[in-house]
């Protein structure tokens, strides 16, 4: 018993010490200093430098507000992004103790920590630098710790896919960074020169609506994009996903165009994203069609292994002498069908392959004489039997009659003409590729 436990808990051994790597990294997260948004009376946002432990006492300590930012959208942006690390840091603990003392399921929890530390840290670095970016007062921050870890646990995330998927994720990954600049090409073209989106979009709240929807979209697309990675199959549900963000970054060159935006950025940022799209469609049916190959020469290779190879033994007429000791035996029942009493030409009895009432595609390519000789060995069997070749029907399916010939072919060469033997095996190959 002891020997079993033993063996069990050095199981995924791996697995289990990048859980505990993760719970140290999440906590030591929480004491390290960041960007922070506070303030936010009337739109004026500030930007502090503490850690995130000391940002969460400091809201709980105010009378007002659980956050540091005012209750505007972008406030509670701002402050819902930074209760989502605390939350991804006690859900990778949580996570994390599990894996390290449950073996058998530390691969699965290993990849769902580093999915939850990479979006976690990623939306409060991306928050920081989108709020920051539209208030114009403000410089555009980058929050370089929150995004350091991002990159560490897509990094780890990666490379878990890699063990799971092979090389097969690299082309995931490719269609994920695309995703990623999508989504760049979006933010610029609502941040670039803000004041301008703004008074715009105040206008419109049809088209402030229509925004909300396009950014909602760029950031479920990326979410999409980052579970592919670990999941490389169901290519074709990708393809949906492409068009209609192509469709969205259409819409948004819509939108500032009924806004009468005069600047050309937002449309060529508008435009850039667009084309993204168009380059992941591409990509996503050159994927589509190497599936295609590829499943196609898996089913013809297991068509091949269905057929049987099977041994034959050629009888040869002996042209020596007597030889000692041996005696020739007599024919007991002898054959009514010899080489020399075979006539010399079947007569067809009025078989005409045109006035046939099933349509047969081989007999169709063979000429006059080859259809005659074709009828005169397997059809009515002149010049002798073959049992080892079954009967060859008209119209049917003939694909036993192909297989056994050649199987045998070598026995009964000697009857068949090379030009129809030539038309057989131009057919039969064009079958069975």
């Amino acid at each position: 018993m002891s020997n079993t436990n033993t063996q069990k808990q050095k199981k995924n051994v791996g697995y289990r010490l990048l859980a505990a790597l993760f719970i140290v990294l999440s906590v030591v997260a929480l004491l390290l200093p960041v960007k922070v948004l506070t303030g936010g009376v009337c739109g004026f946002f500030a930007v502090e430098e503490m850690s995130i432990l000391d940002a969460v006492l400091k809201a709980f300590k105010s009378d007002f507000s659980p956050f540091l930012t005012e209750s505007s959208l972008l406030g509670l942006v701002a402050g819902i992004s930074l209760y989502a690390i605390v939350a991804v840091v006690l859900l990778t603990v949580i996570l994390g103790l599990i894996a390290i003392f449950s073996g058998k399921k530390a691969p699965g929890l290993a990849r769902a920590i580093c999915f939850f530390m990479f979006w976690g840290f990623l939306a409060y670095g991306l928050s920081i630098i989108a709020i920051t970016s539209y208030c114009a007062i403000l410089e555009v921050a980058f929050d370089i710790i929150s995004l350091a870890l991002a990159l560490v646990a897509f990094l780890f995330y990666l490379i878990l896919a890699l063990v799971k998927n092979g090389k097969s994720v690299w082309i995931e990954v490719l269609q994920f960074l695309l995703c990623v600049v999508y989504i760049v090409a979006i933010m610029l073209a609502m941040t670039h020169e803000s004041d301008a989106v703004s008074a715009a979009l105040a206008d419109s709240l049809l088209c402030k609506i229509l925004m909300l929807v396009i950014v909602a979209w760029a950031a479920l697309n990326l979410l999409f994009g980052f579970l592919r990675i670990m999941n490389a199959k169901g290519v074709r549900g990708s393809v949906a996903r492409y068009i209609i963000s192509m469709f969205f970054a259409i819409c948004c060159c819509v939108v500032f165009i009924i806004c009468k935006l005069d600047s050309a950025s937002y449309h060529i940022f508008s435009i850039a994203a667009a084309l993204v799209a168009l380059i992941q469609i591409i990509i996503v049916n050159l994927q589509l069609k190497n599936a295609q190959k590829k499943a196609l020469k898996e089913k013809e290779e297991s068509v091949h292994k269905t057929f049987r190879v099977e041994e034959y033994a050629e009888a040869y007429a002996y042209e020596g002498g007597p030889i000692a000791g041996i005696v020739m035996a007599k024919e007991v029942n002898p054959s009514e069908l010899s080489i020399d009493k075979l006539p010399k030409k079947a007569e067809t009895a009025g078989y005409d392959f045109f006035n046939c009432k099933s349509f047969d595609p081989f007999i169709a390519m063979l000429d006059g004489q080859e259809r005659r000789e074709f009828t005169e060995l397997f059809i009515l069997r002149w010049k002798g039997v073959m049992p080892e070749i079954p009967d060859y029907v008209v119209g049917g399916d003939n694909e036993e009659f192909f297989r056994k010939l050649f199987i045998y072919l070598g026995q009964y060469r000697d009857r068949i003409p090379s030009g129809l033997l030539g038309k057989i095996y131009q057919y039969s190959t064009k079958q069975m590729f």
